[in-house]
């Protein structure tokens, strides 16, 4: 799916896992499509790779909230990957890291979440 040329979601699988690999920028424009990737399949274990996301604004960090939410209540779970970048920054600055499950790579997050 792509929303336009500074923001691209491709959805695929991991191992057991739905993979949501998130590129670009993740604003007021891209924040909705995130958030409902991410929570598509609420029940399933959902890892969303934010490497290549080179900004993010506080409507991404809602929507990556708001999809959380969303999955855990229907009982799944949602892994973030990211590295240093602006998703590391914006989880930092606003003391969420911890609200999330954080991984490297994605086949961290696979493994760890089964």
């Amino acid at each position: 799916m792509t929303t336009g040329p500074k923001f691209q979601i491709e959805v695929g699988s991991f191992g057991n896992a739905r993979l949501v690999t998130v590129s670009g920028e993740i604003d007021l424009a891209a924040a909705p499509q995130l958030a409902d990737a991410l929570s598509a399949e609420p029940e399933e274990v959902t890892i969303a790779d934010l490497r290549d996301v080179g900004f993010i604004d506080s409507t991404g960090l809602r929507s990556l909230m708001t999809a959380q939410d969303k999955v855990t209540g229907a009982g799944g779970r949602l892994a973030l990957v990211f590295g240093e970048g602006p998703v590391e920054r914006i989880l930092d600055l606003t003391r969420l890291t911890d609200r999330f499950e954080v991984f490297a790579a994605p086949e961290d997050a696979a493994q760890a979440l089964g």
